[in-house]
This record gives C-alpha cells, sequence and structure tokens, in this order.
C-alpha cells in the first residue's frame, strides 16, 4: 500500500503535484516469497511510476521484524525503471544471468538477514528519513494467489498504478521464476474492478437488527454494477448495492457502496459476499475467493465464554514442541461452566486481519481447561502450529469467532515490549469469578513464571513498579498530562535509567534520571513537560520499559478518554483499571466516584467501572459496568430534557462485569438525532448516569 497516498490518489495527483514538492512514487511490484528452485530463489521488485527519478541512497527494506537487519538500497531510479533486490546475490544471479539491474546489497546473504515467510509475511519499504513509503502485507492463502507458495509463479502487481494492498490488485506470474527487472506478465491497461474492505455495521445481529453491509469498489474505466449476494438457506440471491450516500454507504461517490440485509429470525445462518462488474465484463469479488469465501453471521447468537490467558512472544529456555524447538506460543482458557468447541475459530496477531489462522476441527475446552496453541509460523510442523509468530517488540493477538457465527471477536488485546521467557497474561486467570465476556477493565500483566497449559496462580508479578494512573486531557487545558508509577512490592525499586513512553515502536522516549528511587507504597508522578511528550486524548499506549531497554515493565493500551477524568488501578497495583472522576496523582486512588455523590455509601461499593465506550459515537455504543454483587439492574436512556427514550436492559445480573449495546435508537426502533444523551444504571442501592454525545 502506497503510504500516504489513497486509493484514489490518482484522481487527484495533478492538484497536489501543484501544491507540494514533486516526489517519485516507488511501489513494491513483485514478490517471489517460496520459488520451486533448488536453492529457494526470493526476490523483491520495485518500480517508479514517476514524476520524477529518485535518489534510493540510504532507502531500506525491512520484513515484518523490526529487529531484523535493514536492506539498504543504492543507485538512482528513473521513471518506470525497476530494481530487484534479492534475499542472496550468488544464488539469484545464477538462476537469473540476464537480469543486471539489481541492488548491490541483498536483504538475506548466507542467511544472516531477513527471509520472506512462506505463510505470509510484511514487505515495507523506508526512505531515507525512516518514512514508510510503501508496504505489502501478503499471505499464501485465499483471497491471495496461492500457487507462488513454492508452484513456481511469483506474486505481480497486475498494474502498478493500482493499490498493491488488496489480493485482487495480484496475480501469479505466468512464467516460473517471475519477471524480475522487467515488465510484469501479468500488466494490463484494463484491470478488472476493484472490490475490497467489506464489512458490517452489527459484528452480532439480533432479530431486531437490520445489518447494513458496505465495500469498496472502483475501477479506472468505470463500473457496470456491484451487487450484495446473500444467503438466508435458499441460494444466493442477488441485490444491488448503492454508492448514493442513502443506503449506509457515507457520502455519495465516494467508491463505498452499500447494501442492508433485513431482520432476520433468531438462530437464522445469513452468508453473503459482494460482486463488482466492469464495462467490459470483468468481475472482482470481495473475499477474494467466493463464493467458497463468504462472510456470516447467526442471528442472535452469542459469543462463547473462552480467553487468552496468557502468551509468550519470547521463548528461548520454557516448553519447547514436537520438534524440540523453543517456540513463541499462546494459551487459551475456558472459564465458563460449558464445553466449547474450537473448530473453526481463528486466532491472529493482527486485529485487522480476522482470518489469519484457523483452529483445525476436533479442538474443544472444558471448563477449567487450557489449550496451547504454537505461534510460530511453521503450520507443517502439526495442527496446533500457526501461521504467524508473536513479536517480542510487542503487537496484538486475538481470539475470534467461526465465520458462520459472525467471526466477532471473542477476546484479545495488545501487548508491549517482553524480554525472553517473560509471559503475558492475567494475575487471577482472566475469567475466575467473572463473566469473561465484559473483561473490560482487567490488563494483562508481565508474569515472571510462565504457566502453560494450567493456571497463572503460580507465577508472580515480573514488575514490582507498575503504571498506576494516568490524565491524558483536561478542560483547561495547560499542562494535564502525567503518567504515575507506583510501587507494589516490599522494597525501595532504583529506577534511575528506565523508561517511558507513548510508542510501541519507540520504547525509550524519556530516561528516568539516575539515582531516582521508588520507596514500598510510593508514587511518582511525571508530567508532559517533563516526559517531552503528551498522551493522545483519542487512545494509545503507555509504555515502561527497564533500563536495559529492551525489557518490558508495563504497559497499558487506553481507549479514548473524558477530559479530567482519569484512569487508574483499583486498588493500587492490581490488575483492573477504572475511570477516577477525582484524579489523585501522586496519592492513592479513592476506589469509583462515577456513583453520584447522594447515593449510599454501599453503592459505592456494590456498582463500578461505568463508563461509555466508545464516545462520541455513530451508530452504537457499549455501556460496560461491573457489579461486586448480584443485583436487580435497569440500563436506560434519557435525553437533555430528562425524557425517557430507550429502556436497554431491566432485571436481575451477577456479579461482575456487564456491557450493553445501544444503536442509538428510542424504544420503538426509531433512530435519534444527534446530540447528547444519558446512560443510567440504577440499582437497588443507588445510580450511575454517564453522558453519550451521538454524532451523525
Amino acid at each position: 500500500m502506497r503510504c500516504g497516498k489513497s486509493i484514489f490518489g490518482l484522481m487527484t495527483l495533478a492538484v497536489v503535484l501543484a501544491a507540494t514538492p514533486v516526489l517519485a512514487d516507488v511501489v513494491i511490484n513483485e514478490i517471489m516469497y517460496n520459488s520451486s528452485f533448488d536453492p529457494d530463489v526470493e526476490f523483491i521488485e520495485l518500480y517508479n511510476t514517476g514524476p520524477a527519478s529518485v535518489n534510493l541512497f540510504d532507502w531500506y527494506l525491512l520484513d515484518s521484524d523490526p529487529g531484523h537487519p535493514k536492506c539498504y538500497l543504492e543507485g538512482i531510479l528513473g521513471v518506470d525503471e525497476y530494481l530487484v533486490i534479492a534475499a542472496d546475490n550468488t544464488i539469484f544471479t545464477a538462476q537469473y544471468p540476464g537480469v543486471t539491474n539489481y541492488n548491490a546489497n541483498d536483504f538475506d546473504p548466507g542467511g544472516l538477514g531477513f527471509g520472506l515467510g512462506n505463510g505470509g509475511d510484511q514487505v515495507n519499504l523506508f526512505d531515507d528519513d525512516d518514512i514508510l513509503r510503501d508496504f505489502v502485507e501478503y499471505d499464501d492463502a485465499g483471497p491471495w494467489p496461492t500457487s507462488p507458495d513454492g508452484d513456481g509463479p511469483s506474486l505481480e502487481l497486475i498494474n502498478p498504478l493500482m493499490d498493491n494492498e488488496p489480493p485482487s490488485s495480484w496475480d501469479p506470474s505466468v512464467p516460473v521464476g517471475g519477471t524480475p527487472g522487467v515488465v510484469n506478465s501479468t500488466f494490463t491497461t484494463n484491470a478488472a474492478p476493484i472490490c475490497n474492505d467489506g464489512g458490517r455495521d452489527i459484528r452480532l445481529p439480533t432479530a431486531a437488527d437490520n445489518v447494513t453491509v458496505t465495500v469498496t469498489a472502483f475501477d479506472e474505466e468505470g463500473l457496470d454494477t456491484v451487487e450484495l449476494l446473500v444467503d438466508l438457506g435458499g441460494g444466493y440471491v442477488s441485490q444491488p448495492m448503492f454508492d448514493d450516500g442513502a443506503h449506509g454507504d457515507g457520502a455519495p461517490a465516494d467508491s463505498v457502496y452499500g447494501a442492508v440485509i433485513p431482520a432476520q429470525a433468531n438462530g437464522t445462518l445469513v452468508k453473503y459476499y459482494a460482486l463488482a462488474t466492469d464495462d467490459i465484463a470483468q468481475t472482482n469479488m470481495w473475499p477474494g475467493d467466493a463464493p467458497t469465501e463468504y462472510r456470516a453471521y447467526t442471528v442472535g447468537h452469542e459469543r462463547p465464554l473462552l480467553v487468552i490467558n496468557e502468551i509468550i512472544a519470547s521463548n528461548s529456555t520454557g516448553i519447547t514442541d514436537e520438534m524440540g524447538e523453543f517456540e513463541d506460543w499462546i494459551e487459551i482458557y475456558n472459564p465458563g461452566t460449558e464445553t466449547v468447541s474450537l473448530s473453526g475459530m481463528f486466532l491472529t496477531d493482527n486485529f485487522d486481519d480476522r482470518h489469519e489462522w484457523e483452529i483445525p476441527a476436533g479442538y474443544s475446552l472444558a471448563p477449567g481447561e487450557f489449550l496451547v496453541v504454537w505461534a510460530d509460523n511453521d503450520p507443517g510442523d502439526g495442527p496446533l502450529h500457526a501461521s504467524f509468530k508473536l513479536s517480542s517488540g510487542g503487537e496484538e493477538v486475538g481470539l475470534y469467532d467461526t465465520e458462520d457465527l459472525g467471526n466477532a471477536k471473542i477476546h484479545g488485546f495488545k501487548y508491549g515490549l517482553v524480554a525472553a521467557d517473560i509471559a503475558i497474561g492475567f494475575l487471577p486467570d482472566l475469567g475466575s469469578g467473572r463473566d469473561a465476556h465484559f473483561s473490560f477493565g482487567y490488563s494483562p500483566e508481565y508474569l515472571s513464571t510462565p504457566t502453560p497449559g494450567s493456571s497463572n496462580g503460580a507465577s508472580a508479578l515480573y514488575s514490582d513498579v507498575c503504571i498506576n494512573e494516568f490524565l491524558s486531557t483536561s478542560i483547561g487545558g495547560g499542562v494535564d498530562d502525567w503518567v504515575e508509577l507506583y510501587n507494589r512490592g516490599t522494597s525501595t525499586v532504583d529506577i534511575g535509567g528506565m523508561f517511558l513512553s507513548d510508542n510501541r515502536s519507540e520504547n525509550l522516549k524519556y530516561m528516568i534520571p539516575g539515582g531516582t528511587f521508588l520507596a514500598a507504597g510510593d508514587f511518582l508522578v511525571f508530567d508532559e513537560l517533563t516526559l517531552g511528550f503528551s498522551f493522545s486524548s483519542s487512545g494509545e499506549v503507555i509504555m515502561f520499559t527497564a533500563a536495559d531497554s529492551t525489557s518490558g515493565l508495563d504497559f497499558y493500551d487506553f481507549a479514548e478518554q473524558t477530559a479530567d477524568v482519569s484512569e487508574g488501578r483499583l486498588p493500587d497495583g492490581e490488575s483492573f483499571w477504572f475511570s477516577m472522576m477525582n484524579p489523585t496523582p501522586g496519592e492513592a486512588n479513592e476506589g469509583p466516584t462515577d456513583v453520584e455523590d447522594e447515593t449510599p455509601d454501599t453503592a459505592l461499593s456494590a456498582l463500578y467501572g461505568v463508563r461509555v465506550v466508545p464516545n462520541p459515537f455513530n451508530p452504537r455504543t457499549e455501556i460496560h459496568f461491573s457489579l461486586r454483587q448480584a443485583d436487580d439492574v435497569t440500563v436506560s436512556v434519557y435525553d437533555v430534557a430528562g425524557h425517557l427514550v430507550r429502556t436497554l436492559h431491566r432485571g436481575l445480573l451477577s456479579s461482575g462485569e456487564h456491557a450493553v449495546r445501544w444503536d442509538g435508537s428510542d424504544d420503538r426502533g426509531r433512530g435519534l438525532a444527534s446530540g447528547v444523551y444519558f446512560a443510567r444504571i440504577a440499582t437497588t442501592l443507588g445510580m450511575s448516569e454517564q453522558k453519550m454525545l451521538l454524532l451523525k
């Protein structure tokens, strides 16, 4: 994907160039990641689409691991010229003796650099200012072409002016071995239409929900039709999709098409895919291998009780797999009361890819059971070997439901930089004594002793010092961003030389001065003037790193923040995070204060952690809250005049965490206008209100 340039950039290129300096658009044009040759030949081809030549000195290539050695580029790349970067120049030139336009530096000489993963990888192109200029995240499974995975062809971009992010822009090369250094064999000036980036507005629809499906579709020469094919059990039936701004498709004529699937009865399996056809009857589909591959949901389905309870992202001395290798792993845990089938569910290290690796048939978890999956990018090693590895630099990990049950996120989290053999998990085990559906507020911790396949209770926290509270914004402005560290241990800790940051890829932003000590039970606050950076009120990460610069000590990912409301642990140093109307920098956290002052003290211990996420919102939001004991609860929505507009829940709820969804409609199902509304959670002991802003 060409960074900084939209898929519609070709239409506005002339306007942009009139106002900005002329920059060459260098794109990743061909990839050979698994040839049929012995020894294997890997290469990456770049192409300069213009409008000017570019000096590639100090540009470089990397794969998905930022810790790998950079492959630096050299020379001037003229307009319409190609440059091949080989994994090993000696191997490449022996196989392609006629290709002379290759880079002097290779990216995996003698196996000492980085290789391109046969099960999928990411190729990143950076310029001499370390700016990401292009990247392609390919895969060896649909919707990507599968024959480039060892059957002879390379991956070729059909036209270098196309967006090279979607799989539909790539085809297998016609000749075995690809076309390094010359025009691609699949090149065409009238390419098939693009049809990608599909999605639906409700992940788990109920019997009352109409579902809007959208897809991005366009063609340089003009589209004829865009259709949504829907199967309700009797075969696929076509209905038109529209780009008129009236079918949930956003603005008119923006290449986003929409169509509505009417509400269906509970238990109905709804399958669908999109089909775009251009003016010469060429077609493209989303998903790419439709109708074999499709998107679906089952009306009224609820997510099962499963959690990712522990991971290892750098295993050097722990357990080994069937091959005797120290590999990364992910532990899934069933904290519920019913056995759950895992067959057809998906694990991923990329929240944007809900289908990265499918759990094979035959696996289930009984209540209280654990399952370890190897995250080693070696699916050939066994059925429980995922097609991705975990990054020790920090990323994300998620568990998603089967396609037919909606492919909704069951559980997952982002994590930070992690040292070798240090686990990331929940202490106590997530879901133990709580409603695992709504683990909102509980943050994973670094654990000193990995416990694969068993309870985390045998482990201990890796770091005594933790991130305990922070504030990112205030109505008054000024120096309003700060973060508080807390020593939850029993001994004084020298934190001099340790680091704080708001960026996973740049964890050494602020070094705590040498000679800084934090006594047991003490707090220390750093504001934005001291740190040299502030925290985004729209959400980001806070990183706390050891003085060795490579061992993560704590991290916290936060969502959009409310002015003058901090987030902190409850109690201090524990794993549960909550919102505090009265921030306590440098002092012990007081406990939840979002319950109205006039409520009895007993309510403070009964209802807590009230929060609306996202807020502002469109088209829907969730009202999260926790109960310390079972109670009769009413969740309702009021307008600014105090009129009741919607009752979302009325009845008994168990202790633990809960979330109630609101779609911006009233009790009659009519959509409400933009404006301020109030979520009211009432128990037998008291009440809490949270302001919500609906934007349309």
